[in-house]
């Protein structure tokens, strides 16, 4: 080919470029004139799409649209409502915004209209009557109350045996938020949508707690640990059970979410216990060594229960959610829980008429002697009763008004009154007692003092009483032997006592002598 014939033929290309260029150029400038006059690509006014329309072809538009407008609402479960142009009065209203919007906009931009979308928010281009809106939501099916179910938060359930406590889920209801409501329609209306979800709008109210709730949880958490308590208390062969079941009738709530144990009804609990089995106080009927039986009334001696700490600790152990058998706290105890008697055979017996004791080791004679009680002219007669040896400690000092007299072998029974060695007597039993007496104690021989004090311990029984007809005269010259019986003795005797703990070893408790 020819120099020449390709110059031509690229001067055909370049033309018909140019041509391109120019229709190209043509075309862009006429669309743009087009949307001088017209609004660009994907220009949403109000919700309603005006793309490639005039501002009268949008008002057409418009006046169409609410004349046939319709507001479809949808609920929970499925409820459904709506609300029409001629309920609310809804009509066309165009204040110039429109051909503003239009001007704002170079119609020669129109290409840039093509990947983007424009949103316009007017705020007249449509309007409704206010009074007739009002009356359009108030007669939604919606806020009908028929239809209406009140949101409930989740709770915890009542207590049920061998389930305990439950978190019972909120219900969520269907009650709407009046305010929220008409916002969302007021908006969907101005729009001209046809279609809105309350529930999507969150326009229902909500329950204030709900299932997951933390501190509901840690809640019931609680309460179930404190019907899960089980203590099974022990009275000898015999045992009542506190469990859950009665445990729950006595919790409580209170406003910061702390449970709480009734302790009145604790209390009662306990006292409840007291009353069936504790003996502390209760008359009883005793068989003398003599062969006549002695009554005592309000005795001082037996199973008592501390009231008072036991129910704190019950408290404590429901808190805890407890699982445990155990004794009640006692302030008293006796020497047995079975069988008629409650001292189960061990017992210190003191004939205050014959000056005579007996002490019995479960049911065996370990010693006998005579003693010398409380001076009877002075006042200071030993009291008659049951009671319960206090403790038992070596090497005390008795103290009172005008005296202080060391003691090797003291064993209190009654308050300051005891049993103890009197060495500074020679003679012991009879009538001593009437004019020459202690200050109230029991005055015991030495080695009888001395064998009662390794087999004695706290919480043994004493019978003090008065028999008419065992007095026993003072014989001249007594056996200073006499009235003491020495059992056998090996060192494996199981009754061997332990030494005795001392409440207070540096400070030995008083007496009366």
């Amino acid at each position: 080919m020819s120099t020449t014939q390709k110059t031509g033929k690229g001067k055909i290309v370049i033309g018909i470029l140019g041509v391109l260029l120019v229709l190209l150029a043509a075309a862009y400038i006429g669309i743009g004139i087009y949307y001088q006059s017209h609004f660009p690509f994907h220009t949403v006014i109000n919700g309603v799409d005006c793309s490639g329309m005039t501002v009268e072809e949008v008002k057409s538009l418009i006046t169409r649209e609410t004349q046939k407008y319709e507001l479809n609402i949808t609920g929970r479960g499925g409820m459904t409502d709506r609300i029409e142009s001629r309920q609310i009065g809804l009509h066309p209203e165009f204040d110039g915004s429109l051909e503003d919007v239009l001007e704002s906009r170079s119609g020669f931009a129109w290409l840039f209209s093509l990947f983007r979308e424009t949103r316009v928010e007017l705020e007249t281009m449509v309007n409704y009557d206010e009074i007739m809106f009002a009356d359009a939501v108030e007669g939604l099916t919606f806020f009908d109350e028929r239809n209406i179910t009140l949101p409930e938060d989740a709770y915890i359930s009542e207590y049920r045996e061998h389930i305990g406590y439950e978190i019972i889920p909120e219900v969520e209801g269907n009650v709407l938020d009046r305010m929220a409501v008409e916002e969302l329609l007021r908006n969907a209306v101005i729009n001209l949508q046809s279609n809105v979800s309350l529930e999507e709008n969150s326009c229902y109210e909500q329950p204030a707690r709900r299932t997951g709730d933390e501190a509901l949880n840690a809640l019931a958490g609680k309460l179930n640990t404190c019907v899960s308590t089980a203590i099974t208390y022990e009275f000898g062969s015999k045992s009542e059970q506190l469990e859950g079941s009665r445990i729950a009738s006595w919790l409580t709530v209170s406003e910061d979410q702390q449970v709480t144990v009734n302790r009145e009804e604790a209390a009662a609990f306990v006292k409840g216990l007291a009353e069936r089995y504790d003996t502390y106080g209760e008359p009883r009927r005793f068989q003398t060594t003599w062969g006549p039986s002695v009554t005592f009334s309000g005795s001082e001696y037996g199973w008592r229960i501390n009231q008072e700490e036991e129910t704190n600790q019950l408290v404590a152990d429901i808190l805890e959610g407890k699982q445990e058998s155990r004794e009640p706290i006692y302030s008293q105890r006796g020497g047995n829980r079975d069988g008629e008697e409650d001292y189960s055979g061990t017992y210190v017996e003191v004939n205050i008429t014959a000056q005579h004791l007996y002490f019995y080791k479960n049911g065996s004679l370990i010693v006998e002697s005579d003693f010398v009680s409380g001076n009877e002219a002075k006042g200071w007669s030993t009291p008659s009763g049951m009671f319960s040896v206090t403790y038992t400690q070596r090497d005390a000092v008795l103290r009172g008004a005008d005296y202080r007299t060391p003691v090797d072998f003291w064993m209190p029974f009654n308050g300051g009154i005891g049993f103890h060695d009197a060495t500074w007597r020679d003679t012991f039993g009879g009538n001593i007692y009437l004019d020459g007496g202690s200050h109230g104690c029991i005055n015991m021989p030495y080695d009888a003092a001395k064998i009662l004090f390794q087999y004695l311990k706290a919480g043994d029984a004493v019978f003090v009483y008065r028999l008419e007809g065992t007095e026993r005269v003072q014989e001249p010259e007594p056996d200073p032997e006499e009235g003491i019986v020495l059992p056998p003795w090996e060192p494996d005797d199981p009754y061997v006592p332990e030494v005795p703990v001392v409440p207070n070893p540096e400070e030995p408790a008083g007496g009366y002598s």
